[in-house]
């Protein structure tokens, strides 16, 4: 199931290497979301990808989530590794940011609660 967003701000190096996407969730009739939703991805640790030329704050992303699952279980455990990111495209312009993962706030960190 895809999601539309609309560009926040232009895609910008937040690192070496690590590209961040800001974006605010859009109701299915495009109309934004109630409250406001922001969404901040960044690109996964093992890929290196550009900034995807001219686009711009305001355009209409197309947000696809997708999984891919790996098994490489060379010490015999039965695991495998599952990995879940987000496709990024944009409406009218060229390039996307693939392998995209959100760096949403840790909603199970309690350390501060028991201070």
């Amino acid at each position: 199931m895809t999601h539309r967003a609309k560009l926040a701000v232009e895609p910008y190096f937040e690192r070496d290497g690590v590209v961040r996407c800001d974006c605010f969730l859009l109701n299915p009739d495009d109309t934004p979301a109630e409250p406001p939703a922001l969404i901040q991805l960044i690109s996964g640790p093992r890929i290196e990808q550009p900034l995807p030329p001219g686009w711009k704050a305001g355009d209409l992303l197309i947000l696809t989530p997708y999984m891919s699952i790996l098994r490489n279980d060379t010490q015999g455990t039965g695991r495998c590794y599952v990995d879940l990111a987000i496709s990024v495209l944009c409406e009218g312009r060229e390039g996307s940011l693939d392998d995209m993962i959100p760096i949403n706030p840790n909603f199970y960190d309690f350390s501060k609660d028991a201070e």
